[in-house]
């Protein structure tokens, strides 16, 4: 993920931990974020120790 995919997803959910909360499908209303992806962030974030 890049500076613009993050910056897009801030913008879009207001806040990291609303970022880190969200399930695949809302990951996927973010412009130019597809399934895929939304998937790879989703499985990154359940891996880590965000929560």
């Amino acid at each position: 993920m890049g500076p613009a995919l993050a910056a897009r997803m801030l913008e879009h959910f207001g806040s990291v931990e609303a970022v880190i909360c969200a399930k695949e499908e809302e990951l996927t209303q973010i412009p130019k974020l597809g399934k895929l992806k939304a998937k790879k962030i989703r499985e990154a974030i359940s891996k880590s120790d965000f929560y």
